[in-house]
């Protein structure tokens, strides 16, 4: 979508929706689309994270929006139904074209750099965790060996 429509609920029944999968199936097809932005809502731990690092490692700008800011704007704003996920797309698209410039209305923005600094966070913490043990049994056997 290259700008929001004048009519979003009229655009809602007509428009024929993407159902891609979570899977890599999935993330190949939404990738063929070229997206320059992606917006989402922080749902299932697993579920945003396989979507926003994918597409952020791709170079896909990720924005997720709040629950709350979501389900107001679709009723007060595009009379949409709720708990639908077309709607909730067309929803999600319709609020960044309102609110792209005001980056307080998104509760993350995700771009390729963040995602690549978390991920090495995340390294460096893991290898914290599993360097201890090693190095702790490393002295024991040292100590051993000494006394020996």
């Amino acid at each position: 979508m290259t700008d929001k429509p004048d009519q979003p609920r009229q655009f809602y029944y007509e428009c024929p929706f993407y159902c891609l999968s979570a899977n890599s199936q999935g993330i190949k097809q939404l990738l063929e689309l070229k997206p320059d932005i992606a917006l989402m809502e922080p749902t299932g731990n697993n579920y945003s994270k396989l979507w926003g690092t994918h597409l952020a490692r791709a170079g896909v700008e990720v924005r997720l929006v709040g629950h709350r800011e979501l389900r107001n704007y679709r009723a007060n704003h595009l009379a949409l139904p709720d708990k639908d996920d077309d709607a909730d797309s067309l929803a999600l698209a319709c609020y960044y074209f309102d609110y792209h410039s005001d980056q307080r209305r998104f509760v993350q923005i995700r771009d390729q750099t963040i995602v690549k600094i978390r991920e090495l966070v995340l390294r460096l913490a893991h290898l914290n965790r599993v360097q201890s043990p090693i190095i702790n049994r490393l002295r024991q056997d040292l100590a051993i060996a000494l006394l020996a």
